[in-house]
């Protein structure tokens, strides 16, 4: 099994020629299947032919750009071992394949860029991330992906509490050591001066973070990533309160961070992540007819679409398991809805979808019976539009 990254389709999305044929196959783990496989991909092949030809491409032009493909068709070795689909991408001067985990549904794709929905829950996850580690001993930030984590140097980032908060507010030492038992995985803290020791360790605590955030504010201006923070349980509430990114997870890793391993780490970021994208994969018709009728979404396919060519759309949901076929007009560049596919359209979900992933949105691709009402698109914008896109009837 190989695995297709968010730069592989970042690429994928991005690309543009005179003819991008995207084959996808579904093929057996084991192999023992490999027959099926290869007859299925010949007659994708036969019909990507047509297709060109349709187009007036020239039958060496067509023998030339489909090459590739031919030979891995012929290959007998790279179908001994396969995964459960197969993705292969081709046009002029390129050329890439992968064997993935996913039954794709066994068709060809003809257009001026390539047919990339089908891969989108493949790397929907993989979204960067940044993580806090915060202890009174310290304080460490890291960059994430599902791939890896890694530590990013911070100016002015603070190296512990007491880099901090070595005074309190008339200017007298407040000593600071954790010789305290820790229980429940927090950490213990003796605190010696005389007033409220509770309410001065919040005080310190907020100096302590606020220094963070604003060490932190030039690194995450302007970021949509989440930032998921990891520390024992009374510190994050704190953190809360005094941190102004946006995008800080309300659920965090909870325990001392100095106690565990980069690995272990990247797990629990991983495991409170996954939650947040589960939430994110579904959208209530009811908050939909909401927004539709404030003007920040629709369910209409070609409004979306332009949407998605201007970069308005922050979110949007499209069913995997349907196509809506279209044709753009040279003159005015507005795409025009046809009853099925026709030498020339191509699918205007898989538009709406690759546009708003180039341009940053986020896209969910869910079965068509999860979608809400039935629709086949749902798009939520980033602002509203001017003048206020209508609400679509039946949402």
């Amino acid at each position: 099994m190989e695995t297709i990254t968010r730069n592989d389709l970042n690429q994928l999305t991005a690309f543009r020629a005179a003819a991008c044929v995207s084959f996808f196959v579904r093929t057996h783990p084991t192999g023992a299947e490999g027959q099926e496989g290869t007859i299925a991909l010949k007659n994708l092949l036969v019909e990507a032919e047509s297709e060109l030809a349709a187009r007036g491409w020239r039958r060496t032009d067509i023998s030339e750009l489909l090459a590739p493909v031919w030979r891995l068709h012929e290959d007998s070795l790279f179908w001994r071992s396969q995964s459960e689909g197969l993705a292969i991408f081709v046009a002029p001067g390129f050329f890439r394949s992968w064997k993935l985990p996913v039954a794709f549904k066994t068709h060809v794709c003809v257009g001026p860029r390539f047919y990339t929905k089908h891969l989108m829950p493949l790397v929907e996850n993989d979204s960067p991330y940044y993580l806090l580690s915060v202890s009174q001993h310290h304080v460490k930030f890291y960059v994430g992906t599902a791939e890896k984590l890694a530590p990013l140097t911070v100016p002015d980032l603070p190296l512990n509490l007491d880099d901090v908060v070595n005074r309190d507010k008339s200017g007298r030492v407040v000593e600071v050591r954790t010789g305290q038992p820790a229980f429940h995985g927090q950490e213990g803290g003796v605190f010696h001066g005389q007033g409220d020791l509770s309410t001065v360790h919040k005080d310190d605590l907020r100096i302590f973070f606020r220094a963070i955030d604003r060490a932190l504010h030039p690194i995450l201006n302007e970021q949509t990533s989440p930032l998921v923070f990891a520390g024992v349980d009374y510190l994050f509430p704190l953190y809360q309160e005094v941190n102004r990114y946006p995008h800080l997870l309300d659920v965090a890793i909870h325990g001392n961070p100095d106690h565990y391993t980069l690995q272990e780490l990247e797990q629990r970021a991983a495991a409170v992540l996954q939650g947040r994208w589960k939430e994110g994969g579904a959208l209530d018709a009811k908050l939909l007819a909401s927004l539709a009728e404030a003007g920040t979404a629709t369910t209409d396919v070609e409004e979306a679409l332009r949407a998605a060519h201007e970069g308005k759309i922050a979110t949007v949901f499209v069913a995997a398991d349907a196509e809506v076929w279209g044709r753009r007009v040279p003159a005015t560049g507005e795409a025009v809805v046809l009853t099925g596919p026709e030498p020339g359209a191509y699918d205007l979900l898989d538009e709406i979808a690759a546009s708003t992933w180039s341009h940053g949105g986020r896209v969910h691709v869910v079965p068509a019976a999860e979608m809400p009402k039935g629709c086949l698109v749902a798009a939520v914008f980033r602002y509203a539009l001017s003048p206020p896109a209508r609400a679509t009837a039946g949402v």
